[in-house]
């Protein structure tokens, strides 16, 4: 567990975790940072081809419950 120093809305200690993305099919994804505009494919899904994605990493604040979201290179 990696913990980020102080929360900008509190000053207490942060934790490091993922938001998940669900899909119909019941599985779940780390969220994405996709670089660009959302460009939509003829079957409504959004195109990644060609595209730079990076997982966004999130820290929530263990006092006040504040969500803060980075997509670090990697």
């Amino acid at each position: 567990m990696q913990l980020k120093s102080d929360c900008p809305k509190c000053k207490k200690k942060m934790q490091e975790g993922v938001t998940l993305d669900r899909t119909a099919y019941r599985s779940a994804w780390p969220s994405l940072w996709i670089e660009g505009p959302v460009e939509n494919g003829w079957l409504g899904n959004i195109k990644l081809r060609g595209k730079k994605t990076i997982d966004i990493t999130t820290y929530r604040c263990f006092s006040c419950g504040y969500l803060e979201s980075y997509a670090p290179q990697a």
